[in-house]
């Protein structure tokens, strides 16, 4: 009899851990959908070099401080509300309550909208007083008000993204994420010619700095279009969506859960928005805090407030379009192992999925690693080819910045399998611990080495780095994980050492015989990236079946098998 009831206590703890697995699916939908919009995200990443060269230094402080602002308020307003909604109601589909998921979606939307309508009309009435207190230019409150929209607009985007995240439409959710970037980038280009010859109809006697700020205005404008785009598109695909799911339960499979109370919906959503907006809150606050403290300590020192903007614009545009490019394919390389690493967990298969994590760790260290180096090495001819001109300033930011592309990629990784299987309050406790160091960090350089945008930089690598190495422990106290650090570190900086040193002499000596911006830089990056391939191949750090993982992996495979690149282990494995 006792024996008997065990195993009825062992099926219902298995039934329950399937559940949860297939409850925390949406983080692997999200990775997926992150895949597919791959192309558009960076190609949206290359714009913002000629948006930043159009808008000048002090401008793109301007739109930059302000999309931080704007940014900051959306996580704030979406309540955590759209990873909850991807959540419950991934939750709510492997139980087959197709009109339960509907319900979920539409009681999330009500409170999400007018937090966000509430956060967006305080932000255009009090867009003078920010410009005023954080920017030291009235003029620059017309950029808020252009903002303003997109504050209410970004959380219904989410929740609607959540809402096909959930129901595992991974591809709904990507083509509304290539519709935004694509759209938005395009029109903000285009906004920036377009509002200030609308300004000089409409407005009379406008000041000095007004044809400037109205092109950072005509920015923000374009990328809020874009948002609108965006979400029109996922309005009719959820029209399509319900008439599906009424046709469903109309018909053979009928939904036969009953209608959970409205009540009862918000308690489940509750508890799931709860660790999002804990971790969307030390996510999204990180930057403003620091950049509130990096201008107080330039207060201090008597900077003026042109100077300021022009320092914000540094870090945040040219050296955030420059790092951004070797972020995103990272993330991309990172988001393609995550859908293996499900999988082996929700088979059970510990091994594999231990080995699997240390794959998508070598991966991205691969990627990551080199884009490090090649940032570092060619920061100062980069600036120059990109931007026509070599602020001494914007140096070291890259020298200690560009350390963040590494640490971001395995932060991420790591966090991404501590939020698929379960463990959120971990991840939260160790951005938190993250978040803290990076503001002591900081402190220590405003105001005790007195540094200025090498100081941002240092906080923005320790913040990534505590949380890269948290998240690891943590895992590998939960499952055991180890990591073959030889191969997934050691070789590819290896490699990159090697990239560098023949980088740098292709680039010295071209810039010798030819001179020029554009050839020493391109040949040296170009040389040295086919270095980096062979030396990286040769020393066996990449397996066959790491290779397969990539995009385009099978091609990959045999280019590199033909032009015998590959250690005769690997060829035959």
């Amino acid at each position: 009899m006792q024996q008997k009831e065990y195993g009825m206590q062992e099926q219902i703890r298995r039934k329950k851990t399937e559940e949860r697995r297939k409850a925390d699916r949406h983080f692997v939908e999200a990775a997926a959908a992150f895949s597919a919009s791959f192309p558009a995200v960076l190609f949206a990443a290359l714009c913002l070099i000629p948006l930043t060269r159009l808008l000048g230094d002090r401008e793109s402080g301007v739109l930059a401080v302000t999309f931080l602002f704007g940014a900051t308020l959306s996580a704030i307003g979406s309540l955590g509300l759209p990873a909850a909604v991807g959540k419950t109601i991934a939750g709510k589909s492997a139980q087959n309550q197709g009109k339960n998921s509907s319900r979920i979606l539409f009681t999330a939307l009500v409170p999400g909208t007018v937090s966000a309508f509430a956060l967006s009309l305080a932000s255009f009435l009090g867009a003078g007083f920010f410009a005023e207190r954080m920017l030291s230019d009235p003029s620059a409150s017309i950029v808020l008000r252009c903002l303003a929209p997109g504050i209410f607009l970004f959380p219904a985007n989410g929740i609607l993204q959540g809402y096909f995240l959930g129901i595992r439409s991974s591809g709904t959710a990507a083509a509304s994420r290539i519709i935004a970037c694509l759209s938005g980038v395009i029109l903000a280009l285009a906004g920036v010619f377009v509002l200030p010859l609308i300004l000089k109809h409409w407005i009379s006697g406008s000041s000095e700095g007004l044809p400037a700020v109205s092109r950072a205005a005509g920015a923000a404008a374009g990328w809020v279009a874009g948002t609108a785009l965006s979400l029109i598109f996922l309005v009719l695909a959820l029209r399509t969506s319900c008439v599906l799911i009424q046709k469903k339960a109309t018909g053979k499979h009928i939904d036969t859960a009953r209608k959970e109370k409205i009540p009862s919906l918000l308690r489940s959503l509750t508890v799931a928005a709860a660790p999002s907006l804990a971790l969307s809150a030390f996510f999204f606050l990180r930057k403003p805090a620091g950049l509130a403290l990096f201008r107080y300590a330039l207060q201090s020192r008597e900077t003026s407030a042109e100077q300021m903007l022009s320092l914000t614009g540094t870090y945040l545009m040219k050296y955030g379009a420059m790092i951004l490019f070797p972020l995103i394919l990272t993330c991309g390389i990172g988001a393609g192992c995550v859908r293996v690493l499900a999988s082996a967990y929700e088979k059970g298969e510990r091994r594999v999925f231990r080995a699997r994590y240390d794959q998508a760790l070598r991966l991205t260290a691969v990627v990551s690693i080199p884009s490090w180096a090649m940032l570092a090495i060619f920061a100062a001819p980069l600036m120059e080819l990109l931007f026509q001109n070599t602020e001494s300033a914007a140096i070291p930011l890259f020298w200690y910045g560009s350390s963040v592309i590494f640490f971001f990629g395995t932060a991420g990784v790591s966090g991404v399998i501590l939020a698929f299987t379960g463990h959120l309050t971990t991840l939260i406790r160790n951005t938190f611990a993250g978040f803290l160091l990076s503001i002591a960090v900081l402190c220590i350089g405003l105001f005790g080495i007195k540094t200025e945008l090498a100081g941002l930089a240092a906080a923005d690598a320790a913040f990534f780095l505590v949380l890269g190495l948290m998240n690891h422990f943590s895992l590998k106290r939960i499952f055991g994980f180890r990591i073959n650090t030889a191969r997934s570190f050691v070789r590819p900086a290896a490699a990159a050492a090697v990239m560098g040193a023949v980088g740098d002499a292709v680039y010295l000596v071209t810039d010798l015989l030819a001179g020029g911006r554009f050839l020493p830089v391109i040949l040296g990056i170009a040389v040295g990236i086919l270095v980096y391939v062979t030396a990286l191949l040769k020393l066996d750090t990449l397996s066959k079946s790491d290779i397969l993982l990539l995009p385009a992996g099978s091609r990959i495979f045999r280019l590199c098998r033909t032009l015998h690149l590959l250690p005769s282990r690997t060829e035959k494995h």
